[in-house]
């Protein structure tokens, strides 16, 4: 009756990029992210550099679409960039193991290496397809680390998921300088000019605006462009406050702490994440989570519709008691 149409109606939920301005500038390790943030791909369309198949000391360029024909690819796209890698290589492990083909010998324990996974390719013709499938994707998800490592991201990441949670990875409030220093730092060995704004635009909306002083310094650091800068003074169309000189407390502790209401859901550190480069809980989750529970403040997103009597209540209950 009535009670299951309710239950079973779906919400069509419309934001818009000022409720969450952070998240797309954060270095994200999933597989899929990494892959097209950190690689070079046309659509869905992704060349790699694989050893040939006559000469595995020779490279040949391979094309490969990255789609939901791809099962490996939609199981994998969504995990930690090192789950993807030890998954791959546990996979290949267990082919090679259970084979009764003795050309290959490099049954090692933990992550294969390229130059194993090109044996193995080659020592398995009968496991061809399946080989094929997983080199394709151990190949790619190792060229995603060599960018990580070329561009230092292990430290990066750091500072940026201390300044979106305010936190470091001990839990610890750091103090503003120290992280307005870190972030100076980063600027200056930068090469790309696009890496440079990003880092001042999640500095500057992370930290609800800097002071004139600490904005000056990043900028010189950072040396950007006249097309940069327009960019970066854009953030004021989408609602973000650039210039707050009180962004700083008196005790020099991070901005995040001074005014919670910088972006929407203040909770955004995730103790149990098992990497710390992963600790930052976009504010999405949290509306997602508060519409999936019916706490949804129906002030805050008003429906364009009637509601279902009981989502209603529940709604209405939620923003009261906030």
């Amino acid at each position: 009756g009535n009670t299951s149409q309710e239950r079973e109606r779906s919400t069509f939920l419309l934001l818009d990029r000022a409720s969450d301005c952070l998240t797309p500038l954060m270095h994200d390790f999933t597989y899929q992210a990494m892959v097209h943030d950190l690689l070079k791909v046309e659509g869905d369309k992704i060349t790699y550099g694989a050893e040939a198949a006559d000469d595995p000391s020779k490279k040949e360029d391979k094309d490969v679409l990255l789609n939901e024909k791809d099962n490996l690819w939609v199981e994998l796209r969504g995990k930690h960039i090192a789950q993807v890698i030890e998954i791959l290589s546990g996979r290949i492990n267990e082919i090679c193991k259970s084979s009764t083909s003795s050309a290959f010998a490099g049954g090692s324990e933990g992550n294969m290496s390229l130059s194993q996974l090109a044996s193995a390719l080659k020592a398995l013709p009968e496991y061809r397809e399946v080989m094929s499938k997983l080199s394709q994707h151990m190949h790619i998800a190792h060229e995603c680390m060599d960018e990580f490592n070329r561009h230092g991201l292990l430290d990066l990441s750091d500072i940026e998921q201390t300044l979106a949670t305010g936190k470091d990875d001990d839990g610890r409030t750091p103090k503003f300088s120290e992280m307005i220093s870190r972030v100076e730092g980063s600027l200056l060995r930068m090469r790309e000019v696009k890496d440079r704004l990003r880092l001042v635009l999640l500095t500057t909306i992370s930290q609800n605006g800097l002071t004139s002083a600490d904005r000056d310094r990043l900028l010189r650091a950072a040396q950007l462009g006249r097309d940069e800068l327009l960019v970066l003074d854009s953030l004021s169309k989408l609602g973000i406050q650039i210039l707050n000189n009180m962004a700083a407390g008196p005790t020099g502790a991070m901005g995040f702490f001074s005014n919670k209401n910088k972006i929407q859901g203040s909770a955004s550190f995730d103790d149990e994440s098992e990497y710390a480069s992963s600790r930052y809980v976009p504010p999405l989750r949290t509306i997602l989570t508060d519409l999936v529970s019916n706490a949804l403040s129906a002030e805050e997103y008003p429906s364009v519709i009637p509601m279902p009597a009981a989502m209603t209540s529940a709604s209405s209950s939620a923003s009261s008691a906030r």
